[in-house]
């Protein structure tokens, strides 16, 4: 990712630019299965081939998945380059995945997915500012059918940074170790992230490089609640993890959250 500034000279677009590429031996890259059994199990639709639209989707690994196990997936991202990765794999493995390259604000969606995803942030929380942020559930809530399924995760857990920072948090691959500084800036509620990249290569021989920082707006569970219900989301359950354990408080570093717009009434699609 590129360097987001903080200060008077803060580029509030710093996403153009952001995630040019994804290295497949990253820590967050290494859970795509149990990442869409979790998604299927939340969704109840392990058993049902179903509309689903992965916003911000990078190299659409979890698109893929979901492809595979049969459902009909639109991957959405910003990145042109990271979308001629993942139609390249798509192509390799057989699979048809549409792959748009649009801002997430501005998909043209309406009531067409049985399912949306934010995963791995989904670029929750990187727009401009507050206005912008919230256009982005707009588009989420517009782009479900009634009673579809909404589906973010892992996210920052604005109130154990608050409570927490400085921290330090690992993530461990078999050939990647990245190490996370976090600070915590309470207006506007934005996480300070500066990474550490150690990486081993085939001689077994680790280097380090240091990473630029990145900021931007993180929630706690109650605001993305409130922020959920606003644009006619409700939310089911939080999780600390895919494992599925609710009861999510201030000494969990990141949430999952499963939320559901309303049904349109007695026949409504389930």
């Amino acid at each position: 990712m590129q360097p987001r500034p903080n200060g008077d000279d803060t580029d509030p677009a710093w996403y153009n630019t952001a995630w040019q590429s994804i290295d497949s031996a990253a820590p967050w890259t290494q859970r795509t299965l149990e990442d869409a059994d979790f998604v299927c199990e939340c969704a109840d639709i392990a058993a049902r081939p179903v509309r689903v639209l992965d916003l911000a989707c990078g190299t659409g690994r979890h698109s893929i998945e979901l492809a595979r196990r049969g459902h009909s997936v639109v991957a959405v991202d910003l990145q042109e380059k990271l979308l001629e990765v993942g139609r390249a794999e798509a192509r390799r493995r057989g699979l048809a995945v549409e792959f748009l390259q649009s801002d997430v604000r501005n998909v043209p969606f309406e009531s067409e997915f049985d399912v949306v995803l934010n995963l791995w942030e989904g670029a929750i929380g990187y727009l401009e500012n507050d206005a912008e942020n919230e256009r982005h559930f707009e588009a989420i809530a517009r782009a479900l059918v009634p009673g579809g399924h909404h589906i973010a995760g892992p996210l920052y857990n604005a109130d154990w940074v608050a409570r927490s920072a400085p921290a330090q948090l690992w993530y461990m691959s078999r050939d990647m170790a990245l190490l996370s500084r976090l600070e915590w800036s309470p207006e506007p509620r934005q996480i300070i992230d500066t990474c550490t990249e150690f990486r081993r290569d085939d001689d077994a021989r680790w280097s380090m490089t240091a990473k630029p920082a990145v900021s931007y707006r993180i929630y706690a569970p109650s605001e993305l609640r409130e922020l959920l219900a606003k644009v006619g989301l409700h939310v089911v359950n939080f999780y600390a993890e895919p494992s599925r354990a609710p009861e999510i408080d201030d000494r969990h570093s990141e949430f999952w959250i499963h939320s559901r717009k309303a049904p349109a009434g007695p026949g409504a699609r389930r």
